[in-house]
């Protein structure tokens, strides 16, 4: 079999490459040594075969590789039956009328990565599963959970009669200590719904005032108690109809703004709410599509004149398995289950937004986030259609 590019089928012949060349019927018109060692077969039995025989993809992936002028892989079957990877290029020789194909064996390398995949998807199901299963047994702990605090603060409030000392002390014991376990049941049934995706994002256009002036009241006696000053700023946002997911956004502001009231003695708590600026947003890691403008986003700033938070901590403030809020709750009499900034940061995760921190040790911390609240257009259309 002879190769038409003369002289040159001797320097081919040394190459560690496999190198082969089809014409254009799709036949063997020349392999090289390498090419022979690999795939079992001589030049002479391969002369005029035509590549289906050994390739199951036929001359597809070949000619796909040739015309897009990039790498394809090909599977092709040696002489002695055993299936081989291999990763091609290709180029076309038309005065010559053929296909000239380089070919390296990449099986190893494709049956390790596929058996990493393979490994990933096996693990991530069972994560799933898992997080499923520790969602629903969470669940089932909160009814039983909701009557122990329902009986012990109706025995605190006299419903069965006046307790003496020594009842009302261990009562109210009970009753902390079973707010602390809601609490903690509460955590992580969130967690395990949202690493589940059992926790769909339901968004609807709403005024973000709504949320805000909820959340300031809900918190309003817990700042009065410790006398710290809370302030809230729109900083002329450019609109306050938002499009978003109303309760888990509310969800967010209520675990930062209790994150930043439990870890500040003294001084104010700052809720910034505004448009971003677009650059700035890229910079923080959120992906901003060319036409995008500010308004579509809105940046919320949580600030504190609190304890802050050391330098080495800043990366593990969010990752549930940290020790962060353990060493921040010497700090503070405060004690909480230390996976609520990592539920915020799921939360975020979900909206489609991005969420981080910028702190001090004793000079107060800011959250910070920016969420994506323009109502695509299907969705405009879809409510018009409703209506």
């Amino acid at each position: 079999m002879k190769f038409l590019f003369g002289a040159q089928e001797n320097i081919l012949d040394n190459l560690p490459d496999a190198i082969f060349a089809l014409n254009y019927e799709r036949r063997f018109v020349f392999c090289n040594k390498a090419m022979e060692n690999l795939i079992g077969y001589t030049s002479k039995e391969l002369k005029d075969m035509h590549i289906a025989e050994i390739c199951t993809q036929g001359s597809e992936a070949i000619y796909d590789a040739m015309l897009k002028d990039r790498k394809n892989t090909i599977d092709v079957k040696t002489k002695k039956g055993k299936e081989l990877i291999l990763e091609i290029t290709a180029f076309d020789v038309e005065d010559k009328q053929q296909v000239m194909v380089c070919a390296r064996d990449v099986t190893e390398t494709h049956t390790i990565i596929s058996n990493v995949i393979a490994e990933y998807k096996a693990n991530q199901e069972k994560i799933e599963k898992q997080n499923a299963f520790i969602a629903d047994v969470a669940q089932e702990f909160e009814k039983p959970m909701n009557s122990v605090i329902g009986f012990s603060q109706a025995l605190l409030e006299g419903v069965a009669g006046e307790l003496n000392e020594k009842q009302d002390k261990y009562i109210n014991i009970i009753a902390k200590n079973a707010i602390t376990l809601n609490n903690v049941i509460n955590a992580v049934v969130d967690i395990s719904k949202l690493d589940a995706n059992k926790m769909p994002v339901e968004k609807k256009l709403f005024d973000i005032t709504s949320v805000i002036n909820f959340v300031s009241q809900a918190f309003k006696p817990y700042f009065d108690k410790k006398n710290i000053e809370f302030k809230i700023k729109f900083n002329e946002l450019e609109k306050r109809q938002v499009f978003t997911d109303e309760n888990q956004l509310r969800k967010v502001l209520s675990i930062l703004i209790d994150n930043a009231c439990k870890f500040t003695a003294v001084g104010d708590v700052e809720v910034t709410l505004n448009n971003p600026d677009l650059t700035y947003a890229r910079l923080q890691g959120l992906f901003v599509g060319v036409k995008e403008i500010p308004s579509s986003y809105v940046m919320f700033k949580i600030k504190d004149s609190g304890s802050g938070i050391k330098e080495e901590d800043l990366n593990l403030i969010f990752d549930e398995y940290s020790i962060v809020e353990k060493t921040r709750k010497t700090m503070s009499e405060q004690t909480g289950t230390g996976l609520n900034l990592p539920i915020a940061k799921k939360i975020i995760d979900n909206l489609g937004g991005i969420i981080w921190v910028e702190s001090a040790l004793g000079q107060g911390s800011s959250f910070n986030f920016i969420i994506p609240v323009k109502q695509e257009i299907q969705d405009t259309q879809e409510s018009t259609e409703n209506e």
